[in-house]
């Protein structure tokens, strides 16, 4: 086979020479169109790289000036029907009303261009960006000198976890499909209008924002694999998770808890919260 393939590349030399020497003069006739093509291109990406500095340098300006002793909490804008749009910003908000820490709301239509993970929400505290909710809330904890452990006992701790594994990583794309990805045509005309009347930009500025957002919710959803499961099968693992996080519900109502774990609520009730 090899032999016979040689034998094809010397048999048809002429005609692969004809055919380079074609593309070649092809190119040279085109090389003033294409190197200006090329140009403005090369002109495009060294302007957004620079408005992207431009904006970043603004936003760090803006957070070394911000009260370094108080929690400044970006995300999305205000919904009527809803804190927030992202579970995780009333996760974190939650978070820090239990606990009485002092915070401010700053919301910004394309919050996750200014994260330093490009998640929603992320924080400002003395000066330093820190991006997903839990990392945040560790690094509120830190500061502030709350109990990492939430003075739970090492199962109620691994329970925890695994209800905020849930939540924020199966429950919620489960969400972002249901609304951002699949029912696009109910979520994201109304989200728009609100968005739009809260933050006073342009209804196609706001629209802008949702579909790069709704395209990051697909990109994510098809690398977890959850974005090509059938419908079928995505509504069962759906219910899974709600059943799974309902039984656990169920059982701290019959033991007679006020909470999940007790008397307190822990980062566990914020997420269900959420």
């Amino acid at each position: 086979q090899f032999l016979y393939f040689i034998g094809c590349l010397i048999l048809l030399r002429s005609e692969m020479s004809c055919i380079f020497h074609t593309a070649v003069d092809k190119v040279k006739a085109n090389a003033v169109p294409l190197g200006v093509a090329a140009g403005l291109v090369a002109a495009g990406i060294i302007g957004n790289n620079i408005l992207k500095a431009r904006k970043a340098a603004a936003f760090r300006a803006k957070v070394a000036a911000l009260d370094k002793s108080v929690v400044h909490i970006f995300s999305f804008p205000r919904m009527t029907s809803a804190p927030n749009l992202a579970p995780p910003a009333v996760k974190l908000e939650a978070f820090c009303r239990v606990n009485k820490v002092p915070y401010v709301m700053h919301f910004l239509p394309d919050c996750p261009s200014y994260s330093p993970t490009e998640t929603a929400p992320f924080i400002a505290l003395n000066g330093e960006l820190v991006g997903e909710t839990q990392f945040c809330i560790d690094h509120i904890k830190s500061f502030f000198n709350l109990p990492q452990s939430e003075g739970l006992t090492p199962e109620a701790e691994a329970i925890s976890t695994l209800i905020r594994r849930t939540c924020d990583l199966s429950l919620a794309a489960h969400n972002s499909r249901t609304t951002m990805v699949d029912n696009p045509h109910i979520t994201l005309p109304p989200m728009a209008d609100k968005w739009s009347a809260a933050t006073g930009f342009p209804r196609f500025v706001v629209n802008f924002f949702l579909t790069k957002m709704r395209q990051g919710y697909i990109a994510r959803l098809n690398a977890s694999g959850l974005g090509w499961l059938s419908d079928a099968n995505y509504q069962v693992e759906y219910l899974r998770d709600v059943r799974a996080l309902s039984a656990i519900v169920h059982e701290a109502q019959q033991a007679g808890r006020k909470y999940l774990f007790g008397d307190r609520p822990t980062t566990a009730d914020c997420v269900l919260y959420g």
